[in-house]
């Protein structure tokens, strides 16, 4: 997605997560860690009665202390929520589908798309999701990594990610129509939590356009009704001026 550069004095840096196997486990450590930027809240993003809500809220890390003073690293971490109609409106629509695609604004010169998780997934119910980063000197052959997991019983993760272009992009496909009713993935409240790294030169922040869409069904007779939502293209900037 191309876009004008932004001028941007000072990063704001809020709140501060140390180096850890997990975002939500806390350690102290002196190496590299990850330092909170920002978060991107849209709930709901999509809403239509009687099909559903889509939520969204992404979290954006930057690594510091990372011993490379050439470039950046920013971890995106991508919770996307669907709440059928069933929960929401005590419809008889479930979720079918989602979408989530994320493209690094003008990339390939200040930044690249250098990591990302899940890829494709079969025939498991749980999948982890695993970010590293190059960190120390050049050569040194230090990483830093973060990881999480969400469960996908009954949903399969279809990777559509291109490194060439610097897109990350996932869908996830329900099995609406053949998972034990009720209390699957398709006729309950699903969170998943796909992630990226997004690599930069020095002080060249993170601009990354984001775009959603779900697809809801619902039995009728002996066949399924199909509808699709999708959102705007979503500024989710590290930040941007005037930000606060």
């Amino acid at each position: 997605m191309k876009r004008p550069e932004t001028l941007i004095l000072l990063l704001l840096l809020i709140s501060m997560v140390p180096l850890s196997l997990s975002l939500a486990n806390i350690a102290e450590a002196s190496g590299p860690y990850l330092v909170w930027v920002r978060d991107y809240s849209y709930t709901p993003l999509l809403d239509s009665n009687p099909h559903g809500r889509l939520n969204l809220i992404v979290s954006i890390y930057k690594l510091l202390n990372d011993g490379v003073p050439t470039y950046d690293w920013y971890f995106y971490e991508v919770r996307i929520q669907t709440v059928p109609g069933r929960v929401a409106y005590n419809s008889n629509w479930e979720t079918a589908h989602t979408y989530a695609t994320h493209c690094v604004a003008n990339p390939g010169t200040n930044r690249w798309l250098v990591d990302y998780d899940p890829t494709t997934t079969s025939g498991v119910t749980t999948v982890t999701v695993s970010l590293t980063a190059a960190a120390g000197p050049q050569g040194s052959g230090v990483a830093f990594s973060v990881s999480w997991s969400y469960d996908i019983p009954h949903v399969r993760v279809i990777d559509r990610s291109d490194f060439s272009v610097h897109r990350a992009e996932w869908e996830h496909d329900f099995d609406e129509t053949n998972d034990p009713f009720p209390g699957s993935p398709s006729d309950s409240t699903y969170l998943a939590k796909p992630g990226f790294v997004v690599k930069t030169t020095q002080n060249a922040w993170s601009f990354v356009d984001g775009r959603y869409g779900v697809m809801w069904g619902r039995p009728v007779l002996w066949w399924w009704e199909y509808v699709t939502f999708r959102s705007g293209w979503l500024r989710l900037d590290a930040l941007r001026l005037g930000d606060s």
